[in-house]
């Protein structure tokens, strides 16, 4: 450790360019030349400003790959050994790009990595080692990270860490700065895994992480990935088939210590995989849980559709996603619900189909293969699939890092926008087989964001579910998109850098107004009404500077001139609603001096309420009465009402009580200046 210590005081030297986080921690420019991090979040030495001798590295985030929030502040100062210490993480403006990035702070690995790399093979591993130094510390810190409720998504042997010592126990490797399994080869995922996008993974189960330890073991038993050579949708498909045991075994031949128990972690079927207290039990006394005959119930009668016949629903249900767009049903899909009933005998699976054809009827092609009708079929069938609707995989938990991954493509954001407007999370809620697996809260969060992008005002729709589902995205208006700003804190200041370039367009777009929107704390929804108005241009103006002066002064009210210039080009809708024509020049001639203090929320408050638009709007209210007012003595006159002595008398009394009125004012003016 020492030489750790060392390498990293090293590198961050008086002339190696560094970056400050959080007043504390230097960080180098350069990377480090060990691949500690990932390919998307590269290691860059780092010195600790109070202990000097600690060991640590920042791993600097890719902005376009979400990272893990709730898995940052729990593992924020946990104390287990047996994975990497998660110290601190912040947001720094990274020279080389002048953009801002997520940085994590971790202690130093104690070693190399246990495997440099999966793409050729290894020197396999006894046996005896695996179980000590792999399998046992591993179990350990899994039972740590479940006190916590929080999976590791990344056991694989390229994650494992080990000292110089060939008796050390590993270290599991860092997990928060990707979406969880994202980084995982096809053969460490389950089937339910395998079949989301990376990004759609989630967070997974703790069964997860035991079968991605399984695989491990495998890896160091063989020297190389077990699914080498096998893309990910030829080894699903050969899982689906033949179960991950043999899928992966084959014909390797495994010690007879551990032969069990890999059978045990690479159960297709989660509820009766191995879980960590069989772990436990099989590490100290030996002892071997009993094994159950996972194989699916077949089918008595086959099921014929798109020229395929099935004896069983996963296989049916991995069909229907893979061939959504020509699929048929001679009955609209109640062949499948009669099939599933009497041949099958489940009626549980029959309820679920059930309610996928009620949820679908009336949509538009359903009988015959609309996508969304093919996503809750396929769901009924398989209840520990992700959504898959239009060939994209997710699991409930990460929808938004899919469509944060996706935003750059149309097509896939479409997509993840129609898997929110139709409700497939809580159906599939409604029907997996462990529900208990989603926070209570997030059906509820997606239900709200059904609402959210159903309006279409600006700060709303597609562009404000991405800034509510992932709080570490940056804000990908054009303006500031290579600014990478992801603390609302920073918009002002980079739209204040991007005021000195050519300029296309006002401060304002719906992607800063959704961003404002999702992270400060006030109400903003009236004035993002307005700013929406397009048959109001003075409410539009209004509307965008009453967004960004509330951010300016929820941010600190720094002054920003470049800002206020830029808006200045837009006011004038705001400037032209004045009625008269004399407050119209003033404005006109007081605003360039405002535009340069750069104080947006005065600017604001002089437009929509100041003084020359509290007069003007008196002024106005005052000249429409007197409108009124004399437009009824036309009336009068016009239509010969001295005439008659009626009217004649309730008008006088009009003006009288008029002149009274006028004739008071005047004395308390003579009074006051008599006393004066």
């Amino acid at each position: 450790m020492a030489s750790s210590r060392a390498v990293a005081a090293g590198l961050v030297g008086a002339d190696a360019p560094t970056i400050l986080l959080n007043g504390r921690f230097e960080i180098a420019a350069d990377e480090l030349g060990d691949k500690i991090g990932t390919s998307r979040a590269p290691a860059h030495a780092a010195r600790d400003r109070l202990n000097s001798d600690h060991g640590i590295i920042a791993l600097v985030c890719d902005p376009d790959l979400p990272p893990r929030p709730a898995v940052m502040e729990y593992l924020k100062g946990f104390p287990a050994r047996g994975v990497l210490r998660l110290l601190d993480h912040g947001f720094v403006l990274w020279p080389e790009s002048a953009s801002h990035r997520l940085v994590l702070i971790y202690e130093r690995p104690p070693g190399p990595r246990l495997v440099p790399s999966l793409a050729a093979p290894f020197d396999p591993m006894p046996e005896l080692d695996i179980v000590n130094y792999v399998v046992t510390p591993i179990v350990s810190t899994l039972d740590e990270l479940a006190g916590i409720e929080t999976t590791h998504g990344g056991i694989r042997p390229t994650n494992l860490f080990r000292a110089r010592d060939p008796k050390a126990p590993v270290v599991m490797g860092e997990i928060a700065s990707a979406p969880g399994h994202f980084h995982q080869p096809g053969a460490f995922c389950t089937i339910p895994l395998l079949q989301a996008h990376p990004a759609g993974r989630g967070a997974g189960l703790p069964s997860d992480d035991i079968y991605a330890l399984g695989v491990t073991i495998l890896s160091l038993i063989i020297g190389k990935d077990p699914a080498a050579g096998r893309d990910d949708a030829t080894l699903l498909r050969e899982k689906l088939e033949r179960g991950s045991f043999l899928t992966l075994c084959g014909q390797n031949r495994l010690p007879a210590l551990l032969r069990e128990p890999l059978r045990g972690m690479l159960e297709d079927r989660a509820d009766l995989r191995w879980n960590l207290e069989d772990l436990r039990a099989w590490l100290l006394e030996r002892r071997l849980k009993s094994l159950h005959n996972s194989t699916p119930d077949r089918a008595q009668r086959g099921l014929s559709i798109g020229g395929k016949t099935f004896y069983n629903p996963r296989p049916l249900a991995q069909w229907l996603a893979e061939n959504w767009e020509s699929v048929r049903f001679e009955e609209k899909g109640h062949e499948v619900l009669g099939w599933a009933r009497r041949s099958l005998g489940d009626d549980g699976l029959g309820d679920a189909i059930l309610n996928a054809l009620e949820q679908s009827e009336g949509e538009s092609g359903s009988g015959n293969g609309s996508a969304p009708f093919v996503s809750r079929l396929g769901m009924a069938l398989d209840s520990r699939a992700p959504i898959r609707l239009r060939g994209l995989g997710s699991h409930i938990d990460s929808i938004g890092a899919l469509l944060a991954t996706s935003f750059t493509d149309a097509d896939k954001t479409r997509t993840v926008a129609e898997i929110i407007l139709e409700d497939l999370p809580g159906f599939r809620h409604r029907t997996m087989a462990t529900p208990d697996q989603v926070k209570p809260s997030l059906p509820r969060i997606l239900a709200n964001e059904m609402r959210v992008l159903k309006n279409q005002a600006m700060g709303f729709g597609i562009e404000r579910c991405l800034y509510d589902l992932n709080p570490y995205q940056y804000c990908r208006s054009p303006l500031v998109i290579d600014q990478k700003v992801m603390q609302v804190v920073d918009l002002l200041p980079a739209l204040e850098r991007a005021s000195s370039r050519s300029k296309q367009g006002p401060p304002f777009d719906r992607h800063l107004a959704a961003f404002i929107g999702s992270q400060v704390r006030v109400d903003l929804q009236p004035l993002l009404l307005m700013a929406s108005d397009q048959n109001d241009p003075e409410r539009a103006a209004l509307g965008m500077l009453g967004v960004l002066a509330t951010l300016q002064a929820q941010t600190g009210g720094r002054s920003f001139p470049g800002v206020a210039r830029w808006l200045g080009q837009y006011l004038a809708p705001a400037i032209e609603s004045f009625h008269h024509q004399m407050w119209r020049e003033k404005v006109a001639a007081e605003l360039p001096g405002l535009l340069d203090r750069g104080d947006i929320a005065a600017l604001y408050m002089y437009l929509a309420n100041g003084d020359a638009r509290q007069r003007d709007r008196r002024g106005y209210s005052e000249a429409i009465a007197e409108y009124a007012r004399l437009s009824a003595e036309v009336s009068f006159l016009k239509s010969m009402g001295y005439n008659d002595p009626r009217r004649v008398q309730e008008y006088g009394h009009q003006i009288a009580a008029g002149l009274s009125s006028l004739l008071g004012v005047l004395a308390i003016a003579i009074s006051a200046v008599l006393i004066w």
